[in-house]
């Protein structure tokens, strides 16, 4: 486009009120930008006059963040943060642990209020002066969270409201609860002297010893475990190609839609394999009992000087847990050898199968 010529932008304007007109939809031009480089000042105020979008600079955000290929800082993240503070603080006055989904909340922050039931035994408080933690429903007593046991029974005998903080029974360093109604309100304040008073209210992660949050912790926290397979180590190494790694997992999870597979589903295809057309096609026969198959396996081996890799994939499998430990060049070699093998046959495969390809 010529500096001069500001008609392919009208054409983007019509098309795009076009689409407007035949769908319904329009573009969001709170949301929408104009980035330019080396396009003079006149024809910039020419631009954004007709498509109505702000003028935008780099690097290009989303959220406030901006959406760059290296690692976020600290002061990258600051407008987001603030957004999220910003939130919060808009419920002051209620506890996060019983404030409602708002009917008009984000994809986003729904799933985080949705995951508070698994969170809230994580997150306990040390007591300063008690004014920033809730009495009922934060984890800052010996017993928990008050409420959760013994319900609003015990916040009526305590003569306080849903929304009180630890601070309203407790000034200067002294507890000071109206007298006990019930038993359950004996017991919580028979174990006040447990609690060791500190300089400032503090929220402490209960996953680690420095009781700060860490995703790390939380993740392994919440994963479900199992016994790790001693076969990671073949597709996950420091030089892997990761496309060809996945497919690897998947033919060793045996997850490939090989033929056998579509027709346990139910599903009407030709059984036969496209490369020897003599057997069924599974993973054991793909890899690498098939002919075809076979021939290129014993092929990309002698090229890695490797002659006792066996055809068959499960015996082939513990062959590779055996010899193919560490970070040798050899064992490194073998292990892309294999997987790029692994890849590439099927890639071929449903060339065949799908593109008529031979």
């Amino acid at each position: 486009m010529k500096l001069t010529d500001i008609q392919p932008i009208q054409i983007i304007k019509d098309a795009l009120d076009e689409f407007k007109g035949l769908s319904g939809l329009s573009v969001n031009q709170s949301k929408s930008e104009v980035f330019c480089a080396a396009v003079p000042a006149g024809l910039q105020a020419q631009i954004l006059s007709i498509l109505q979008f702000r003028l935008g600079g780099l690097p290009v955000r989303y959220l406030g963040m901006p959406l760059i290929a290296g690692k976020l800082s600290y002061a990258d993240c600051v407008p987001l943060i603030d957004k999220i503070t910003a939130r919060i603080s808009s419920w002051t006055g209620r506890s996060f642990w019983t404030v409602k989904i708002p009917q008009d909340c984000t994809w986003g922050w729904r799933k985080l209020l949705n995951l508070r039931p698994a969170a809230r035994n994580l997150l306990s408080y040390e007591i300063g002066d008690g004014s920033r933690i809730f009495l009922w429903h934060d984890c800052w007593h010996p017993n928990g969270v008050l409420y959760q046991p013994n319900g609003h029974r015990i916040v009526l005998d305590a003569a306080s409201s849903l929304c009180a903080k630890v601070s309203s029974v407790l000034h200067n360093k002294e507890w000071c609860w109206r007298p006990a109604r019930s038993d359950d309100l004996v017991e919580v304040q028979s174990k006040l002297s447990l609690i060791q008073l500190r300089e400032s209210d503090r929220a402490v992660w209960n996953l680690n010893t420095s009781g700060k949050f860490t995703i790390a912790d939380t993740w392994q926290h919440l994963r479900m475990k199992q016994t790790e397979v001693q076969w990671w180590k073949l597709l996950w190494f420091p030089t892997t190609i990761l496309k060809h790694s996945f497919i690897g997992w998947l033919a060793i999870k045996n997850r490939l839609t090989t033929k056998n597979r579509l027709l346990q589903w139910g599903i009407g295809v030709d059984p036969l394999c496209k490369f020897c057309s003599h057997q069924m096609e599974d993973r054991e026969h793909l890899f690498f009992q098939c002919s075809f198959t076979n021939r290129i396996w014993k092929v990309i081996m002698a090229l890695c000087l490797v002659s006792d890799a066996p055809a068959d994939w499960k015996l082939l499998i513990d062959w590779g847990i055996l010899h193919l430990k560490g970070k040798s060049f050899r064992a490194s070699l073998c292990k892309v050898a294999w997987w790029a093998t692994v890849y590439h046959l099927w890639l071929h495969r449903n060339s065949r199968i799908h593109g008529g390809a031979y």
